[in-house]
């Protein structure tokens, strides 16, 4: 197996820090990208004592773990090594060292007075769930703060965690005072803290790990009783009743929901500002949202007025000033013609219309558009303006649009068609920061933004980007 690794800038032991470097790993024999020197002669002793117990990792490599108070022996040829430190409770507390083997070398870690010089790191942090104890514990002092009857318990944030006791969710202090009492259903899930203007990045609910997220909305906690869904604050105060059963995050200011079946719309204050009677309903985009009612879908605005009639059998969300509909006329026999896309503005004006289905938004000027068995981009008026002649086309980002050839290979144009990548590969990542992986021909190698070959497609394998690495 080939790897890459890199050394992230955290805290140095025993001196300043020295320099970073990548290292590829082949075959269990070291390439050095930049500088790494091991020079193999005699076999030392690496001697690590530790203040708590935690993990060792040496060059990237998990060689096991140390326990508090107890020297381990690490063997190493001479030679410098990238040592990091990992604790077992919290992962959050690292250390990470840089050594230059020539004699037996005692590495002694202070996690103690990294915790207490990162305050900031150490608010929260210092607090753990102990699952075996089903009860919390301060990692420093080792003391119990609640009684050992939680099933389970999540991180401490702002000075509060969720616990889960008998099936029922709650919240306690850092105390281990019960804030909000254990009466929510909500199994396998933690609560994550969000600023009311982030919620457009986010939704009501993230699968991960096939557990979902319950989220702070607004300085409020949703929580569900009763299989419908509410909202209090971190005392357990009821800013928003269990009745509903979707609560989005808020996007521009308001937040859809769902209530006896019928979508609408809640403002910051937690008052249903749009009622619930839409039978569908988007999230607000540019300061209009998608509605659907017996008619059809149009669109309304943060007061509720129609300002698009709904008459629509489907229609996208306002991106770039335009907005993606649809229609089918049907004839007084109840026969019907093919469906016909439109482009409008936000006044209803139809820039464009036509027999053939438009799936994507307008993104940086241009809509990519899958045609049956051809591909290109279109403008917001619906003129061709980079040529149908890829199998594939996906959406412009930051100035790059990712296409496919008949013949399955990938390439990256900008805007104006030009070749940015030749299409020579069977897979092109996104990029991260200014580099991306491809593969070509089973083998894995990186770009830059330019198209420029940084690493030959060589590798059976090159693992995700880290602070611009991989």
């Amino acid at each position: 197996m080939i790897s890459m690794i890199h050394r992230t800038k955290q805290v140095i032991l025993g001196g300043k820090e020295e320099r970073s470097f990548i290292v590829v790993c082949e075959r269990n024999k070291y390439i050095c990208m930049v500088l790494l020197n091991h020079i193999m002669m005699c076999t030392l002793n690496l001697k690590i004592l530790s203040d708590i117990k935690c993990d060792v990792y040496v060059d990237g490599v998990n060689i096991g773990s140390i326990d508090k108070n107890v020297i381990r022996f690490v063997p190493l040829m001479r030679g410098e090594y990238w040592l990091q430190f990992v604790s077992t409770l919290n992962p959050s507390y690292r250390l990470e060292q840089i050594v230059f083997l020539e004699y037996d070398k005692v590495v002694k870690l202070d996690f103690a007075d990294f915790i207490n010089s990162n305050k900031e790191l150490a608010l929260d942090d210092e607090l753990i769930f102990d699952k075996q104890n089903k009860s919390y514990i301060n990692v420093l002092s080792g003391k119990q703060i609640t009684a050992s009857i939680y099933d389970d318990g999540r991180q401490f944030e702002k000075g509060v965690a969720s616990v889960i006791k008998n099936g029922l969710w709650g919240r306690i202090d850092k105390q281990g005072n019960e804030v909000v009492p254990c009466e929510y259903l909500d199994e396998n899930c933690s609560f994550k803290l969000i600023t009311p203007f982030e919620f457009s990045t986010f939704f009501n609910q993230k699968e991960i790990n096939n557990e979902y997220i319950p989220q702070f909305i607004n300085d409020g906690i949703k929580v569900r009783k009763n299989e419908l869904w509410g909202i209090i604050d971190k005392n357990g105060n009821e800013l928003l009743s269990c009745r509903y059963e979707k609560i989005n995050d808020f996007n521009e200011g308001l937040a859809l929901v769902k209530r006896d079946g019928q979508y609408g719309y809640v403002d910051i204050n937690w008052n249903e500002a749009i009622p619930c009677v839409y039978k569908y309903a988007q999230e607000f985009r540019e300061g209009l949202a998608a509605v659907c009612n017996d008619e059809g879908w149009g669109f309304i605005d943060y007061l509720g007025n129609e300002v698009i009639r709904c008459q629509y059998e489907s229609a996208h969300s306002f991106n770039e000033g335009v907005a993606i509909t649809s229609y089918t006329y049907y004839d007084s026999g109840g026969g019907h013609a093919p469906t016909n896309s439109y482009i409008i503005d936000k006044s209803g004006r139809n820039l464009y219309f036509g027999m053939e289905d438009i799936s994507n938004d307008l993104h940086e000027g241009l809509i990519a558009q899958n045609t049956g068995y051809k591909a290109g981009y279109i403008n917001k008026v619906g003129e061709k303006v980079i040529p149908f002649i890829y199998q594939n086309t996906r959406n412009f980002i930051n100035g790059m649009g990712y296409v496919t050839t008949h013949d399955n290979l990938m390439g990256i144009i900008d805007t104006l068609g030009n070749q940015i990548v030749p299409p020579i590969y069977d897979y092109i990542s996104p990029f991260d920061g200014n580099f991306a992986k491809v593969r070509q021909n089973k083998k894995y190698g990186i770009i830059d933004v330019t198209g420029k070959v940084i690493v030959a497609c060589k590798y059976d394998n090159i693992y995700d980007f880290n602070e611009g690495l991989a």
